[in-house]
């Protein structure tokens, strides 16, 4: 159903929002260059 949907990706969007790849990713959007990924 569609609360335990959004329940899953609120969870999931907040462990994943404060890897160093998104730090990356964001980074790299600002500045207009590829990203660098690393995995982590």
């Amino acid at each position: 159903p569609l609360e335990e949907g959004l329940q899953f990706e609120r969870r999931n969007f907040y462990l994943l929002f404060s890897t160093e790849d998104m730090r990356e990713g964001m980074k790299a959007f600002t500045e207009k260059r590829p990203p660098q990924f690393k995995g982590r």
